[in-house]
């Protein structure tokens, strides 16, 4: 397991607003959380390895979305 650094406000703003997104939209790629929140590529990416690490999304399996894990249920992000 990885542990993330200590994180500032702004990028906890950041990562609770992602956090939202994805599971809401039950969808899950790199893509559409910088789309939607005007995040870049590295950005973007500490926000996914963080919601790995607390266990909304799994790993990346060769695709370019991820499993959603919402409430206890493994959901296909489409």
């Amino acid at each position: 397991m990885t542990h993330s650094p200590p994180s500032t406000e702004s990028e906890d703003a950041l990562y609770q607003a992602a956090k939202a997104l994805v599971l809401n939209q039950r969808k899950a790629s790199v893509a559409l959380v910088q789309r939607h929140l005007r995040l870049g590529y590295k950005t973007t990416c500490r926000l996914f390895e963080r919601m790995q690490a607390e266990g909304v999304v799994v790993p990346l399996e060769g695709e370019d979305r991820r499993w959603v894990l919402s409430e206890g249920a493994l959901q296909r992000a489409d």
